[in-house]
């Protein structure tokens, strides 16, 4: 099971469960189907979704839409999701390693020495609370 909360909202969803929004102890369907392999809900209240080999996004009153397929050719499945203060999602692929969705499009991060597929992206939040 994959969960992100955000406010009032929990967003939750896996394998064989699709995406639903708990709100007061009320579960309510969003219309995404399984799997969901990755969630986040962004401080904007934006909520990304990884599920059926597609990148969606969406909130509580808006709905979701699709807004990119795989960043690779190869099929894959997106572990984690973060959103840096830029606004950028960051993905973190089983097979493909870490990407960075970024004016429209995925690009590998490049850090010298290591392979891209080597990079693991993981969402902190630093202890002052600013983003970066």
């Amino acid at each position: 099971a994959r969960l992100a909360g955000r406010g009032a909202d929990v967003w939750a969803g896996g394998r064989t469960t699709a995406l639903v929004r708990v709100r007061d102890g009320m579960l309510h369907a969003t219309g995404l189907p399984a799997p969901v392999a990755a969630i986040n809900a962004a401080a904007d209240g934006t909520v990304w979704v990884w599920s059926g080999e597609r990148l969606w996004r969406g909130t509580a009153t808006t709905g979701f839409t699709a807004v990119l397929g795989m960043p690779d050719r190869e099929p894959d499945e997106a572990w984690s999701l973060a959103v840096d203060g830029r606004g950028r999602v960051w993905a973190q692929f089983l097979r493909s390693g870490g990407w960075i969705l970024e004016n429209g499009g995925w690009r590998q991060p490049s850090v010298t020495g290591l392979e891209a597929s080597a990079i693991a992206i993981v969402a902190v939040k630093p202890i002052d609370g600013a983003s970066r």
